[in-house]
């Protein structure tokens, strides 16, 4: 239980390049920017690799939220009332990041949002588990 508790926290400590928004928080339009990378340059491939960081680390928190359990043994997550993203077992690198830069391309208004959420709503959108 304790090392769950340290690693949610870590998943909650901020990432320092995305604190360029006003509120402190990254924005959709951040995560385009990073994930959308050409990685031509040592800069680009800086960005590329924080969007990779960043998309791994919210994924790895909905895994965690899916798997974690009360202490008395139920789920902390409900499924039927809340998320349901079915991610592919062989998803790759570029598909997870090729995901979202397509997402925010197609919905432009997802771009003021949390970076959080646009992804999240990007995953969704692409690997929901409703019909």
């Amino acid at each position: 239980m304790k090392r769950s508790m340290i690693i949610l926290a870590m998943l909650m400590l901020p990432l320092p390049a995305a604190v360029g928004s006003e509120e402190g928080i990254a924005k959709g339009i951040w995560l385009l920017d990073r994930c959308s990378e050409n990685r031509e340059s040592s800069q680009s491939m800086l960005n590329w690799t924080e969007c990779v960081y960043y998309l791994n680390g919210l994924i790895d928190g909905y895994h965690l939220m899916r798997n974690m359990h009360t202490e008395w043994g139920t789920p902390v997550y409900d499924k039927d009332g809340g998320m349901c993203i079915q991610f592919p077992k062989s998803m790759t690198i570029g598909q997870m990041a090729g995901t979202v830069v397509h997402y925010l391309e197609k919905y432009p208004e997802q771009l003021q949002e949390p970076a959080t959420m646009a992804a999240y709503n990007a995953f969704s959108d692409t690997f929901s588990c409703r019909e």
